[in-house]
């Protein structure tokens, strides 16, 4: 999951959908999830390009260790207030089996050939879909200067240079 400049147009989505307090925290937000922010996605390509270890290897890319859903739908909202966007009050909650009913509903769907966006990602909203960076951090020296907060913010500012609206 990246964000930051050149962020797909679906992060801009999800940040206007968070602001409208519109984006749902399915089951309890302990689920866990494995981002990155550009600048430390290319921070990492160019560690694995100058070591020699990295030579035909594979690499985990991310921010640091896997964060809880609460945490990251927070984070966001403290991003986009910081960087002078009101945000509006609440959080949606929904029940896991929500999301449950929507990963069947997309495999249902994805097996006729078609493909819901919104519907794939709330059946997606309950899992833990993580990553373990330590290789990265041992063989190519990856460490990543940008932690989510700031990162996020740099994301919003990205997007409202834009005129992107949020």
């Amino acid at each position: 999951w990246f964000y930051g400049p050149f962020q797909p147009a679906r992060q801009t989505q999800w940040f206007r959908a968070v602001r409208k307090g519109r984006f749902p925290l399915v089951g309890d937000g302990t689920n866990r999830r494995s981002m990155v922010f550009t600048g430390n996605l290319v921070h990492g390509v160019l560690r694995a390009e100058v070591a020699a270890k990295a030579a035909g290897r594979a690499y985990w890319i991310a921010d640091g260790d896997p964060l809880d859903m609460r945490t990251i739908l927070a984070t966001v909202r403290e991003a986009l207030v910081a960087e002078g966007l009101p945000v509006s009050g609440g959080q949606p909650r929904l029940p896991r089996l929500a999301g449950v009913v929507a990963e069947h509903a997309d495999r249902f769907l994805q097996g006729r050939g078609r493909y819901v966006q919104a519907l794939h990602v709330l059946g997606e909203l309950k899992d833990t879909i993580a990553c373990d960076i330590s290789r990265a951090r041992e063989e190519i020296g990856f460490d990543p200067p940008t932690d989510l907060l700031a990162g996020m913010r740099a994301s919003v500012r990205w997007c409202l240079e834009r005129g992107q609206a949020l």
